[in-house]
């Protein structure tokens, strides 16, 4: 089986290259990865011992790129985890050469959210597939976490232990339902080459909690006192969107992005499909995992 990975690199892909590389390989198995860049620092280790030289660099929104490479690989199964809305790119590639291969997908609960702006690049992504695909599995995960290089958590870890003053929106009362990175890999391992399961399946963490509550819990590991205030929304929303115009030019990093502040005042839960799929797994609590990634950073 010939197999394409797209976002292999990142958190959930690295721990499941792990996975493949420690339950063994099959013989008859090739792995290819496209990657952004030829920097080592785009590439994880995993990553780069599962896939060897086959690597592809390039980006997934240039279709002519993406042709190429389904072109060269002609995979039996690609597996995206890359950004659910870069999706339809790499489809149109593989109908335009006529392949058809299983495609499985890490897609996002974010497909849910009220907001128009948030969801609907999902929902086309989404729509798309549905359209042109029969063979397709997408897993739709909530807010992923449990490590130093995660997005989300790190930043609250960090803000806590220097101390520095966290902007809380809506008063921190959205809910929400992390998912550990580990378990989110070895779930999409599980169902990775089984052929009969098809469709949408949504995962969320075990856990509802608000942010507040998170904010509270990664303080309590660390024994420190967080300096929070709440901020309206609105402003806030206007505010970002304007330092991401001003970060768009000068290629200033920002630590959330308008999106993030916009979901923050709705909450982000959902019904999980795991037992369903696979009814025996038990996922890890939010306190379990947010004490992982304590021991990961180091920040004791």
């Amino acid at each position: 089986m010939r197999i394409l990975f797209t976002g292999l690199s990142g958190l959930t892909g690295s721990h499941l290259a792990k996975l493949l590389l420690k339950n063994g390989l099959s013989e008859t198995d090739q792995y290819f990865c496209i990657v952004r860049s030829a920097l080592s620092s785009y590439i994880s280790l995993p990553s780069r011992v599962l896939c060897k030289n086959n690597f592809f660099y390039g980006d997934c929104e240039d279709e002519i790129f993406c042709t190429s490479v389904i072109k060269t690989v002609q995979p039996d199964l690609v597996v995206h985890l890359a950004q659910m809305k870069l999706l339809p790119v790499i489809l149109k590639s593989t109908i335009s050469l006529g392949i058809k291969p299983r495609i499985v997908v890490l897609g996002t609960t974010a497909v849910y959210s009220s907001f128009m702006s948030c969801s609907q690049p999902y929902k086309i992504a989404e729509n798309f597939l549905t359209t042109n695909w029969d063979n397709f599995l997408v897993i739709r995960s909530s807010m992923i976490y449990g490590h130093p290089i995660d997005k989300n958590m790190n930043k609250l870890f960090r803000y806590v232990k220097r101390r520095f003053p966290i902007p809380i929106p809506n008063d921190g009362k959205a809910l929400y339902q992390p998912i550990f990175y580990k378990d989110l890999a070895e779930i999409i391992y599980s169902l990775l080459f089984k052929q009969q399961l098809k469709g949408y399946y949504d995962l969320p963490g075990p856990d509802t909690v608000s942010l507040k509550a998170i904010i509270r819990l990664i303080s309590s590991k660390l024994k420190m006192k967080p300096i929070t205030f709440s901020i309206p929304i609105k402003p806030a929303l206007y505010t970002m969107q304007l330092l991401e115009i001003i970060a768009s030019k000068s290629r200033m990093s920002l630590p959330i992005n308008s999106e993030q502040i916009l979901r923050s005042s709705e909450d982000k839960i959902c019904d999980s499909s795991l037992k369903s799929i696979l009814p025996s797994y038990q996922l890890t609590s939010i306190d379990q995992g947010l004490e992982i990634q304590k021991t990961k950073m180091n920040i004791d």
